[in-house]
């Protein structure tokens, strides 16, 4: 607003010929036409005189650029208007169209909808306040005021005059239109056009405003002609004591477009000077703050939307460089070595750890046909579940698993802050990374696949891996116990010791297996002593228990059973290092083919997919480039800075070319 300059601001009636007049200062018809209002937002037209052949203008706002047809941009101006919802009558929103000819001067001026003065039945009651509140927006503004008038209407009764008089007394920026002359006696046209009754300091201007089609049809010159035969008409009918004529440039009050055209060029050309005054004092000390605070806060750092997407890319490419060096063999090795390792432990609880008791599990353990006086011998126990864990999918489960923990890793790295005004760049690097990996998921399922396949035939196990599958059931099940011990003291919590023992003494001789069942009024035979709750989570401590139990003894079995002890040759009295022992096998294995397969191919890929998908779906256009650079507030707040004082400086180049 600071370094805004006047414009001329056209008012008037509906039926004012307030169109007329701006279509002949264009020489087109291109304003809306309609039976009712139709011009619902001020629209911002900037004339601008150029020496091409045909006159073309352009919607700034729409990006169309140049448009030759007048039609075209008067069906565009009629759409834009009828796009304001009748609830809102009038939006305040300007149609900004700047329009190139060599017959027009080099004007900005804004046409407001013209006043109600008798709203009819399908106007809403507000319309006509609307209306009366945007004009005077507009007109109390330092602009100069077009009133547009017309001459066969009592000048008392002009909305236009009675409008700008509010805001502008003394007539000082106020030029009074007349149109419709040939409709009016001769004296009284003069008399108005000399202002007697109304007077304005800038005066006003007789104009007779042919339908466009017409005046179009006839020429440019066909406003001149016909304003020069009414002088003439005139100049014969005036008294012959009167030494005032009409004609132009004989001091006398104006008639025609040309006298038109070159009192609004004057008056507006000596408005821009006398603000130039205290426009430039003005611009110089904003271009100095603006400088201070882009040295201080900016220092004197140039910045560009393409140069901030540049270095959002390089940043992320150092972070997936790390993220690719911290998620090497080891840390897949550990990722698939976990799932791997819960997948046995269950395996283990739903084969071999089912004892009725800790005591059958004690004896079945001592005994010499193996573990709980089963139908199956141990060996064979010991192949079913060598095969059920070797062909349980897991390939797909390994490979899945890393896949999953890589996109963690590249949601946590973009967690970053430079990433946070960013979802949806964040969402497009995701999706792309899934995209990427998928790509390779099922050939590297199937070579791992492969590769294990000798595993589900035959195992053997040296002495050190043995060693080696003891030493993890030993970790893994410690891991299990520990977990169990605070599942257990969870279920103590909020119940009395007393009460919790009561409880399970109560259910204890009721069962003797898992998973235990609440016994029913009918199945007990008698009534249950404690609330339902309290009876869950005994039953809850019960099963606990018993699993903690059946650990223990597994532990203690591993830490000093002959079985435990000996070697691979007691792997049926001892399965937990054997399945151990193969899973590090199958862990090993699956991680070296996904290492060759996928990783390797997706660190080399991701960078310069990353560069294409950045620059074309976030960095296409100029506009699309801008929008991602304004979505970090402190990148906006340096863009819009660097931008005021490229404004600034360029607006003073030309202040400075415009003083003498």
């Amino acid at each position: 607003d600071a370094m805004k300059l006047p414009s001329i601001v056209v008012i008037g009636s509906q039926s004012s010929g307030k169109s007329s007049v701006l279509e002949a200062l264009v020489g087109h018809a291109f304003l809306p036409k309609g039976k009712n209002m139709v011009t619902r937002r001020p629209i911002e037209l900037t004339l601008i005189h150029c020496e091409d052949d045909d006159a073309y203008g352009e919607f700034p706002q729409l990006g169309q650029g140049r448009i030759t047809s007048f039609a075209a941009i008067q069906k565009i101006l009629t759409d834009l208007n009828l796009a304001v919802p009748a609830a809102e009558c009038i939006s305040r929103e300007p149609i900004e169209l700047r329009l190139y000819s060599r017959h027009v001067p080099d004007l900005k001026l804004v046409d407001l909808p013209g006043y109600i003065q008798i709203s009819t039945r399908d106007q809403p009651e507000a319309l006509k306040d609307r209306i009366a509140e945007l004009c005077e927006e507009y007109i109390k503004a330092p602009n100069v005021i077009l009133a547009v008038c017309a001459a066969d209407v009592d000048l008392a009764n002009a909305e236009a005059l009675r409008a700008s008089r509010r805001v502008d007394p003394r007539g000082d920026r106020t030029i009074g239109v007349l149109t419709k002359m040939d409709l009016i006696d001769p004296q009284h046209g003069h008399q108005l056009l000399r202002g007697d009754q109304y007077p304005l300091a800038l005066g006003y201007v007789g104009v007779i405003c042919k339908p466009q089609a017409v005046a179009s049809a006839k020429g440019q010159d066909a406003e001149t002609e016909e304003t020069t035969a009414y002088q003439t008409a005139q100049r014969r009918r005036m008294p012959s004591d009167n030494d005032t004529s009409l004609a132009p440039g004989s001091g006398s009050p104006a008639l025609g477009m040309r006298s038109l055209r070159e009192i609004l060029t004057r008056v507006l050309t000596q408005r821009m000077y006398a603000n130039l005054q205290i426009l430039v004092p003005r611009i110089q000390d904003m271009l100095e703050e603006t400088r201070y605070e882009y040295k201080v806060q900016y220092n004197d750092r140039v910045v560009s939307p393409a140069s901030y997407l540049a270095d959002l890319v390089d940043a992320a490419k150092r972070d997936f460089r790390d993220v690719a060096r911290r998620f090497g063999r080891a840390e897949v090795r550990a990722e698939v070595q976990h799932v791997l390792d819960e997948r046995l432990l269950r395996l283990l609880n739903a084969q071999w750890y089912q004892a009725g008791t800790l005591e059958d599990l004690r004896q079945c353990q001592m005994s010499s046909t193996g573990w709980l006086g089963s139908y199956r011998s141990p060996a064979d126990k010991l192949a079913t579940s060598t095969v059920a864990l070797t062909k349980s999918g897991v390939g797909r489960q390994a490979v899945q698993v890393v896949v999953q923990a890589l996109l963690g890793r590249i949601a946590e790295m973009l967690e970053s802050p430079i990433w946070a005004p960013h979802d949806e760049a964040r969402h497009l690097i995701l999706e792309t990374t899934q995209q990427l990996l998928k790509r390779h998921f099922a050939e590297t399922v199937n070579h791992v696949e492969t590769a294990i396949k000798p595993f589900k035939f035959e195992v053997e196990c040296t002495a050190h891996e043995w060693g080696v599958g003891r030493a993890a059931a030993t970790a893994v099940l410690e891991a299990e116990r520990d977990r169990l011990m605070g599942q257990l003291a969870d279920l103590r919590s909020g119940i009395s010791r007393r009460t919790m023992r009561a409880a399970t003494d109560w259910i204890r001789p009721s069962t003797r297996s898992l998973p235990y069942v609440m016994p029913t009024l009918e199945d007990a035979g008698m009534h249950v002593p404690y609330a339902p709750s309290v009876m869950d989570r005994a039953l809850e401590t019960l099963a606990v228990k018993q699993h903690l139990a059946v650990l223990e003894f597994r532990l203690r079995c591993l830490r000093s059973s002959p079985a435990c002890t000996r070697g691979a040759s007691g792997a049926a009295r001892c399965p937990e290092p054997h399945f151990y022992a193969l899973a590090r096998k199958l862990t090993n294995t699956a991680v070296l083919s996904i290492q060759t397969e996928m990783l390797h191919e997706f660190v080399n890929q991701f960078p310069r997919t990353l560069d294409t998908i950045l620059a074309q779906q976030l960095g296409g256009t100029p506009q699309q480039l801008r929008a991602f650079a304004a979505e970090n507030r402190g990148v906006r707040a340096h863009l819009e800075c660097v931008e005021r004082l490229r404004v600034l400086e360029e607006v003073m180049r030309r202040l400075e070319a415009l003083q003498p």
